[in-house]
C-alpha cells in the first residue's frame, strides 16, 4: 500500500526528539506529543500532511518549535492542511487561508488579504485609572483595580520572526 517510508532516526531529528528517544510517550509534554504526532504523520512520506490544531494547548515554545516543524514541511515541498483557531498561526504557517462556518467555505485568500477585507485596523488599548467607572461590576472584589479602555487606529503591517 504504501512505497516508501521515511528513517526513523531522520523523523526523530526533524521534530528535535533525540534526548527524548528512549522516553515512554506517557511521559512526553504536551509538546513533545504533538512534535511526536507530527513526526507519525511523515512516516509513509506523504505529499500532503493534515495536521488538526496541532498547537492548541501549548506553551509558546512548544508552539514556536510546532510551527518551526511545521515550517520545515513546507521547505521540504510538502502541502500542510492545517487546522486552527488562532489567526496569528494562520498568519504565520498559511499562504492561502481559507474561513469555514457551518461545513461552508465563507472566505478564501492569503492571510494578508483576509486581513485587509475584513480584519478591523482597531487595536484595543488598556490604562490603568485612579477612580473606578462603576464599582458596580466588580461588587465581589474588594480590591479591585479599574481599567478604562481606548481604542485607536494602526494601518495593517505584517509582523517578522
Amino acid at each position: 500500500m504504501f512505497n516508501s517510508h521515511l528513517d526513523v532516526d531522520d523523523l526523530i531529528r526533524m521534530v528535535n526528539l533525540e534526548e527524548k528517544r528512549k522516553e515512554l510517550f506517557a511521559n512526553l509534554s504536551s509538546g513533545l506529543k504533538q512534535r511526536l504526532g507530527i513526526a507519525v504523520a511523515l512516516v509513509n512520506d506523504p505529499e500532503v500532511v493534515f495536521l488538526d490544531e496541532p498547537t492548541s494547548g501549548l506553551d509558546p515554545k512548544a508552539r514556536h518549535d510546532t510551527w518551526n516543524a511545521i515550517r520545515d514541511l513546507k521547505k521540504e515541498g510538502k502541502t500542510v492542511f492545517l487546522t486552527t483557531h488562532y489567526m496569528e498561526e494562520a498568519q504565520e504557517l498559511a499562504d492561502t487561508v481559507a474561513i469555514i462556518n457551518h461545513g461552508k467555505i465563507i472566505a478564501k485568500g492569503s492571510p494578508e488579504e483576509l486581513i485587509v477585507k475584513y480584519g478591523g485596523t482597531g487595536v484595543l488599548v488598556v490604562k490603568k485609572v485612579e477612580k473606578p467607572f462603576e464599582a458596580s461590576y466588580a461588587p465581589s472584589f474588594q480590591e479591585w483595580k479599574p481599567w478604562k479602555m481606548e481604542t485607536s487606529t494602526f494601518p495593517y503591517t505584517k509582523k517578522t520572526m
